[in-house]
């Protein structure tokens, strides 16, 4: 601190008396937890913090804390991933951290125009109050009964905090001038005068005069560094089986360490998940998605949007109907339920793909996002894989001459076959076999063509009347229902998708059921009207009937 004219100036106070604060810093690289948080559990890793003077704390534990604050929805629990653990003191908010993780630090004071308050992703207010000059956050130790009965707010990542990934170096020579170019002028600044009122253009004389400043000019800033320290891969040999240093190191670079070290006493049972990223496959590719119009109502659906996903390595294609753009949450559950947790989900900024449900999802699963720049789609890997799909749909509806209503069944089956196809990018190696690491069979896609006639058996028929035999068309595979080679079949009489094994083809010759195909110069029976005008005649019904009538003119002549 400086004293001048009576005046104290402090900065980076890290404690407020008989206040439970703690700072929120934006000189801070990382979180520092003191003894106003609840420790949730421990990370495994260690991290050292460095202050004033470079005075240096080290192998402070990495922990995921919480913490009570208030906010404009009530009190909440905050959680708050990757802090040092320091258990003494205040704890100190990293404004980049908290920021990094989309949340929106506001710390400047309402007497400059400033808001004093943290917008978190969840929507929650935080308000902050400004005391000698710093941010400060109310927060206090939550009780055991508070941590489970209110919500939980989360500020930070679970992902391993680096600080470097917000590094952004000016270049001065390009972008920095290049920008101030784009600033409109002033036009209220006198070009003959400098900022100060003085002359620009009068000779003036300097004389070498060595004056110490009125002011001392250097004020020392109570600062800290958060470094991350390397693991000690020696101390994890007794749990590797004593293996090597250096096999633990490979190993731990090769795998993934998303459980927590759960720190409670005294122990407790848990019946929630913990690790949500844990209970599910990993797919280690990163996915594309994007949505498919039509302006056709589905069949047997009413759908007329479909979300694609694409392996963005192994090429996969997944498709999933949607009656509204809405459900693309819904679709990505399900994509994530059905392959696996992708590394990052590519899209290209609509709203749905980047909503506060998207960002839960992907939080809990440590999914990683991109988003293409706006106006420019073309950067999103999915829009070249749904320019492919649909135009292969299009050539199998005009070379089957399926109705427009069969677009999502064809869409499905297109990506069903192109899965098992091979691909010249993956070495003559087909999409699936690159992610799942087996050959795939196709026997069942050598049955039968999309569109094709077939006949499907029918269980318990009346006799005679029914028949033994159905007729509908193939439209797909059913891989959720049945064996290997069970089908989708749309019947002909109800329009409606059907999952049946027992299937053969209508179109080979000297095998046609005559009781569903007419012969050669028949046609089909009359249709049955299902709906019926009042005046429709039939032997039942009891319809209104025309009155007989005649013309003067037919009496002439008549005796």
């Amino acid at each position: 601190s400086v004293q001048l004219n009576v005046l104290e100036y402090q900065v980076s106070r890290h404690s407020v008396e008989n206040k439970t604060a703690a700072l929120v810093d934006r000189g801070a690289n990382g979180g520092l937890a003191g003894c106003d948080v609840k420790v949730v559990n421990k990370t495994g890793r260690s991290a050292s913090i460095t202050g004033i003077n470079e005075h240096t704390l080290s192998d402070l534990d990495i922990v995921t804390a919480a913490g009570f604050v208030e906010s404009h929805k009530g009190p909440i629990i905050v959680i708050m991933h990757q802090y040092a653990y320091l258990g003494k003191g205040k704890t100190i908010h990293s404004s980049a951290q908290l920021e990094h993780y989309r949340n929106t630090v506001e710390d400047r004071s309402r007497n400059v125009g400033g808001q004093q308050r943290i917008v978190t992703l969840d929507d929650y207010i935080i308000p902050l109050h400004v005391r000698q000059g710093l941010p400060y956050m109310d927060m206090r130790q939550p009780t055991d009964s508070e941590f489970e009965s209110l919500p939980h707010v989360v500020l930070t990542s679970d992902i391993d905090w680096d600080p470097s990934i917000l590094d952004n170096e000016v270049d001065m020579v390009n972008d920095w001038y290049d920008a101030m170019q784009d600033l409109p002028g002033n036009a209220y600044v006198e070009p003959r005068f400098d900022n100060t009122g003085q002359y620009l253009h009068r000779h003036i004389a300097y004389y070498d005069l060595d004056r110490e400043d009125a002011i001392d000019c250097i004020i020392q800033c109570c600062k800290h560094n958060v470094k991350r320290n390397e693991r000690d891969y020696e101390a994890l040999r007794p749990c590797l089986g004593w293996v090597s240093g250096d096999t633990v190191r490979k190993t731990i670079m090769a795998t993934t360490q998303y459980a927590r070290e759960v720190y409670n006493a005294p122990l407790r049972k848990h019946f929630k998940s913990r690790f949500p990223a844990l209970n599910v496959h990993r797919r280690n590719e990163a996915v594309a998605t994007d949505t498919i119009w039509s302006d056709t109502p589905a069949v047997d659906n009413g759908a007329k949007f479909a979300q694609l996903f694409v392996g963005r390595r192994s090429l996969v294609t997944d498709i999933y109907p949607m009656k509204t753009d809405k459900e693309f949450v819904n679709a990505l559950e399900d994509n994530i339920r059905h392959r696996g947790a992708m590394d990052k989900l590519l899209s290209d900024r609509a709203q749905v793909e980047i909503s506060k449900k998207v960002a839960d999802i992907t939080r809990a699963y440590n999914i990683d996002q991109w988003q293409s720049e706006p106006h420019h789609q073309h950067q999103n890997f999915a829009e070249r894989r749904i320019a492919t799909i649909e135009a292969n749909t299009n050539n199998v509806l005009n070379k089957t001459g399926a109705p427009d209503s069969t677009w999502l069944l064809c869409i499905a089956y297109i990506c069903y076959v192109f899965n098992h196809l091979s691909h010249e990018s993956l070495h003559d190696r087909t999409p699936l076999e690159t992610l799942l690491g087996s050959t795939p069979d196709i026997s069942v896609l050598l049955q039968f063509h999309f569109w094709e006639p077939v006949y499907y058996r029918i269980e318990d028929p009346s006799f005679p009347s029914d028949g033994t035999e159905k007729s509908g068309r193939f439209v797909g595979i059913a891989e959720s229902v049945g064996d290997a080679l069970t089908y989708k079949i749309l019947t002909d009489d109800t329009n409606k998708i059907l999952y049946r094994s027992s299937v053969r083809s209508a179109l080979k010759s000297g095998e046609t059921n005559l009781r569903l195909t007419p012969q050669d110069g028949e046609s089909n029976s009359k249709p049955i009207n299902f709906v019926k005008s009042r005046r429709t005649e039939n032997k039942n019904s009891y319809a209104l009937k025309n009155l007989p009538g005649f013309t003067p003119e037919d009496l002439i002549g008549r005796t």
